[in-house]
C-alpha cells in the first residue's frame, strides 16, 4: 500500500513540476510486484532457522563472527521456548 501511495505522489509531484514524461513505467510496476511478493513471502519456521543456524555453526567456511552472531541467536531462539532443544549429531 505504501509503495503505492509513494508512486502516487511522485506522478503528482513529477506532473506539477511539468515535467515531459510524467507516467509510471512499467519498470516501477515490477519493482513494485517483486517487492511485495518478497515482503508477504511466508516466515520462515524457528525449527528451521534453528537447523540452518546450526549448520552454520558447524560450517568450517564460516568466519568467528558471523558464528558467534548465529551461537547468540540460536541461544536467543531457545531461551524464547520457541524450537525444542536438539543436540546436533
Amino acid at each position: 500500500m505504501s509503495c503505492f501511495l509513494f508512486a502516487i505522489f511522485f506522478l503528482v509531484l513529477r506532473s506539477s513540476l511539468d515535467e515531459v514524461n510524467a507516467r509510471i513505467s512499467p519498470a516501477w510496476i515490477l519493482v513494485f510486484w517483486v517487492s511485495r511478493r518478497i515482503m508477504m513471502g511466508q516466515p520462515r519456521k524457528p525449527v528451521e532457522l534453528a537447523d540452518d543456524l546450526r549448520a552454520m555453526i558447524a560450517d568450517s567456511v564460516t568466519t568467528e563472527d558471523r558464528r558467534q552472531e548465529a551461537r547468540e541467536k540460536l541461544t536467543q531462539l531457545e531461551t524464547k521456548g520457541f524450537i525444542y532443544v536438539i543436540d546436533p549429531i
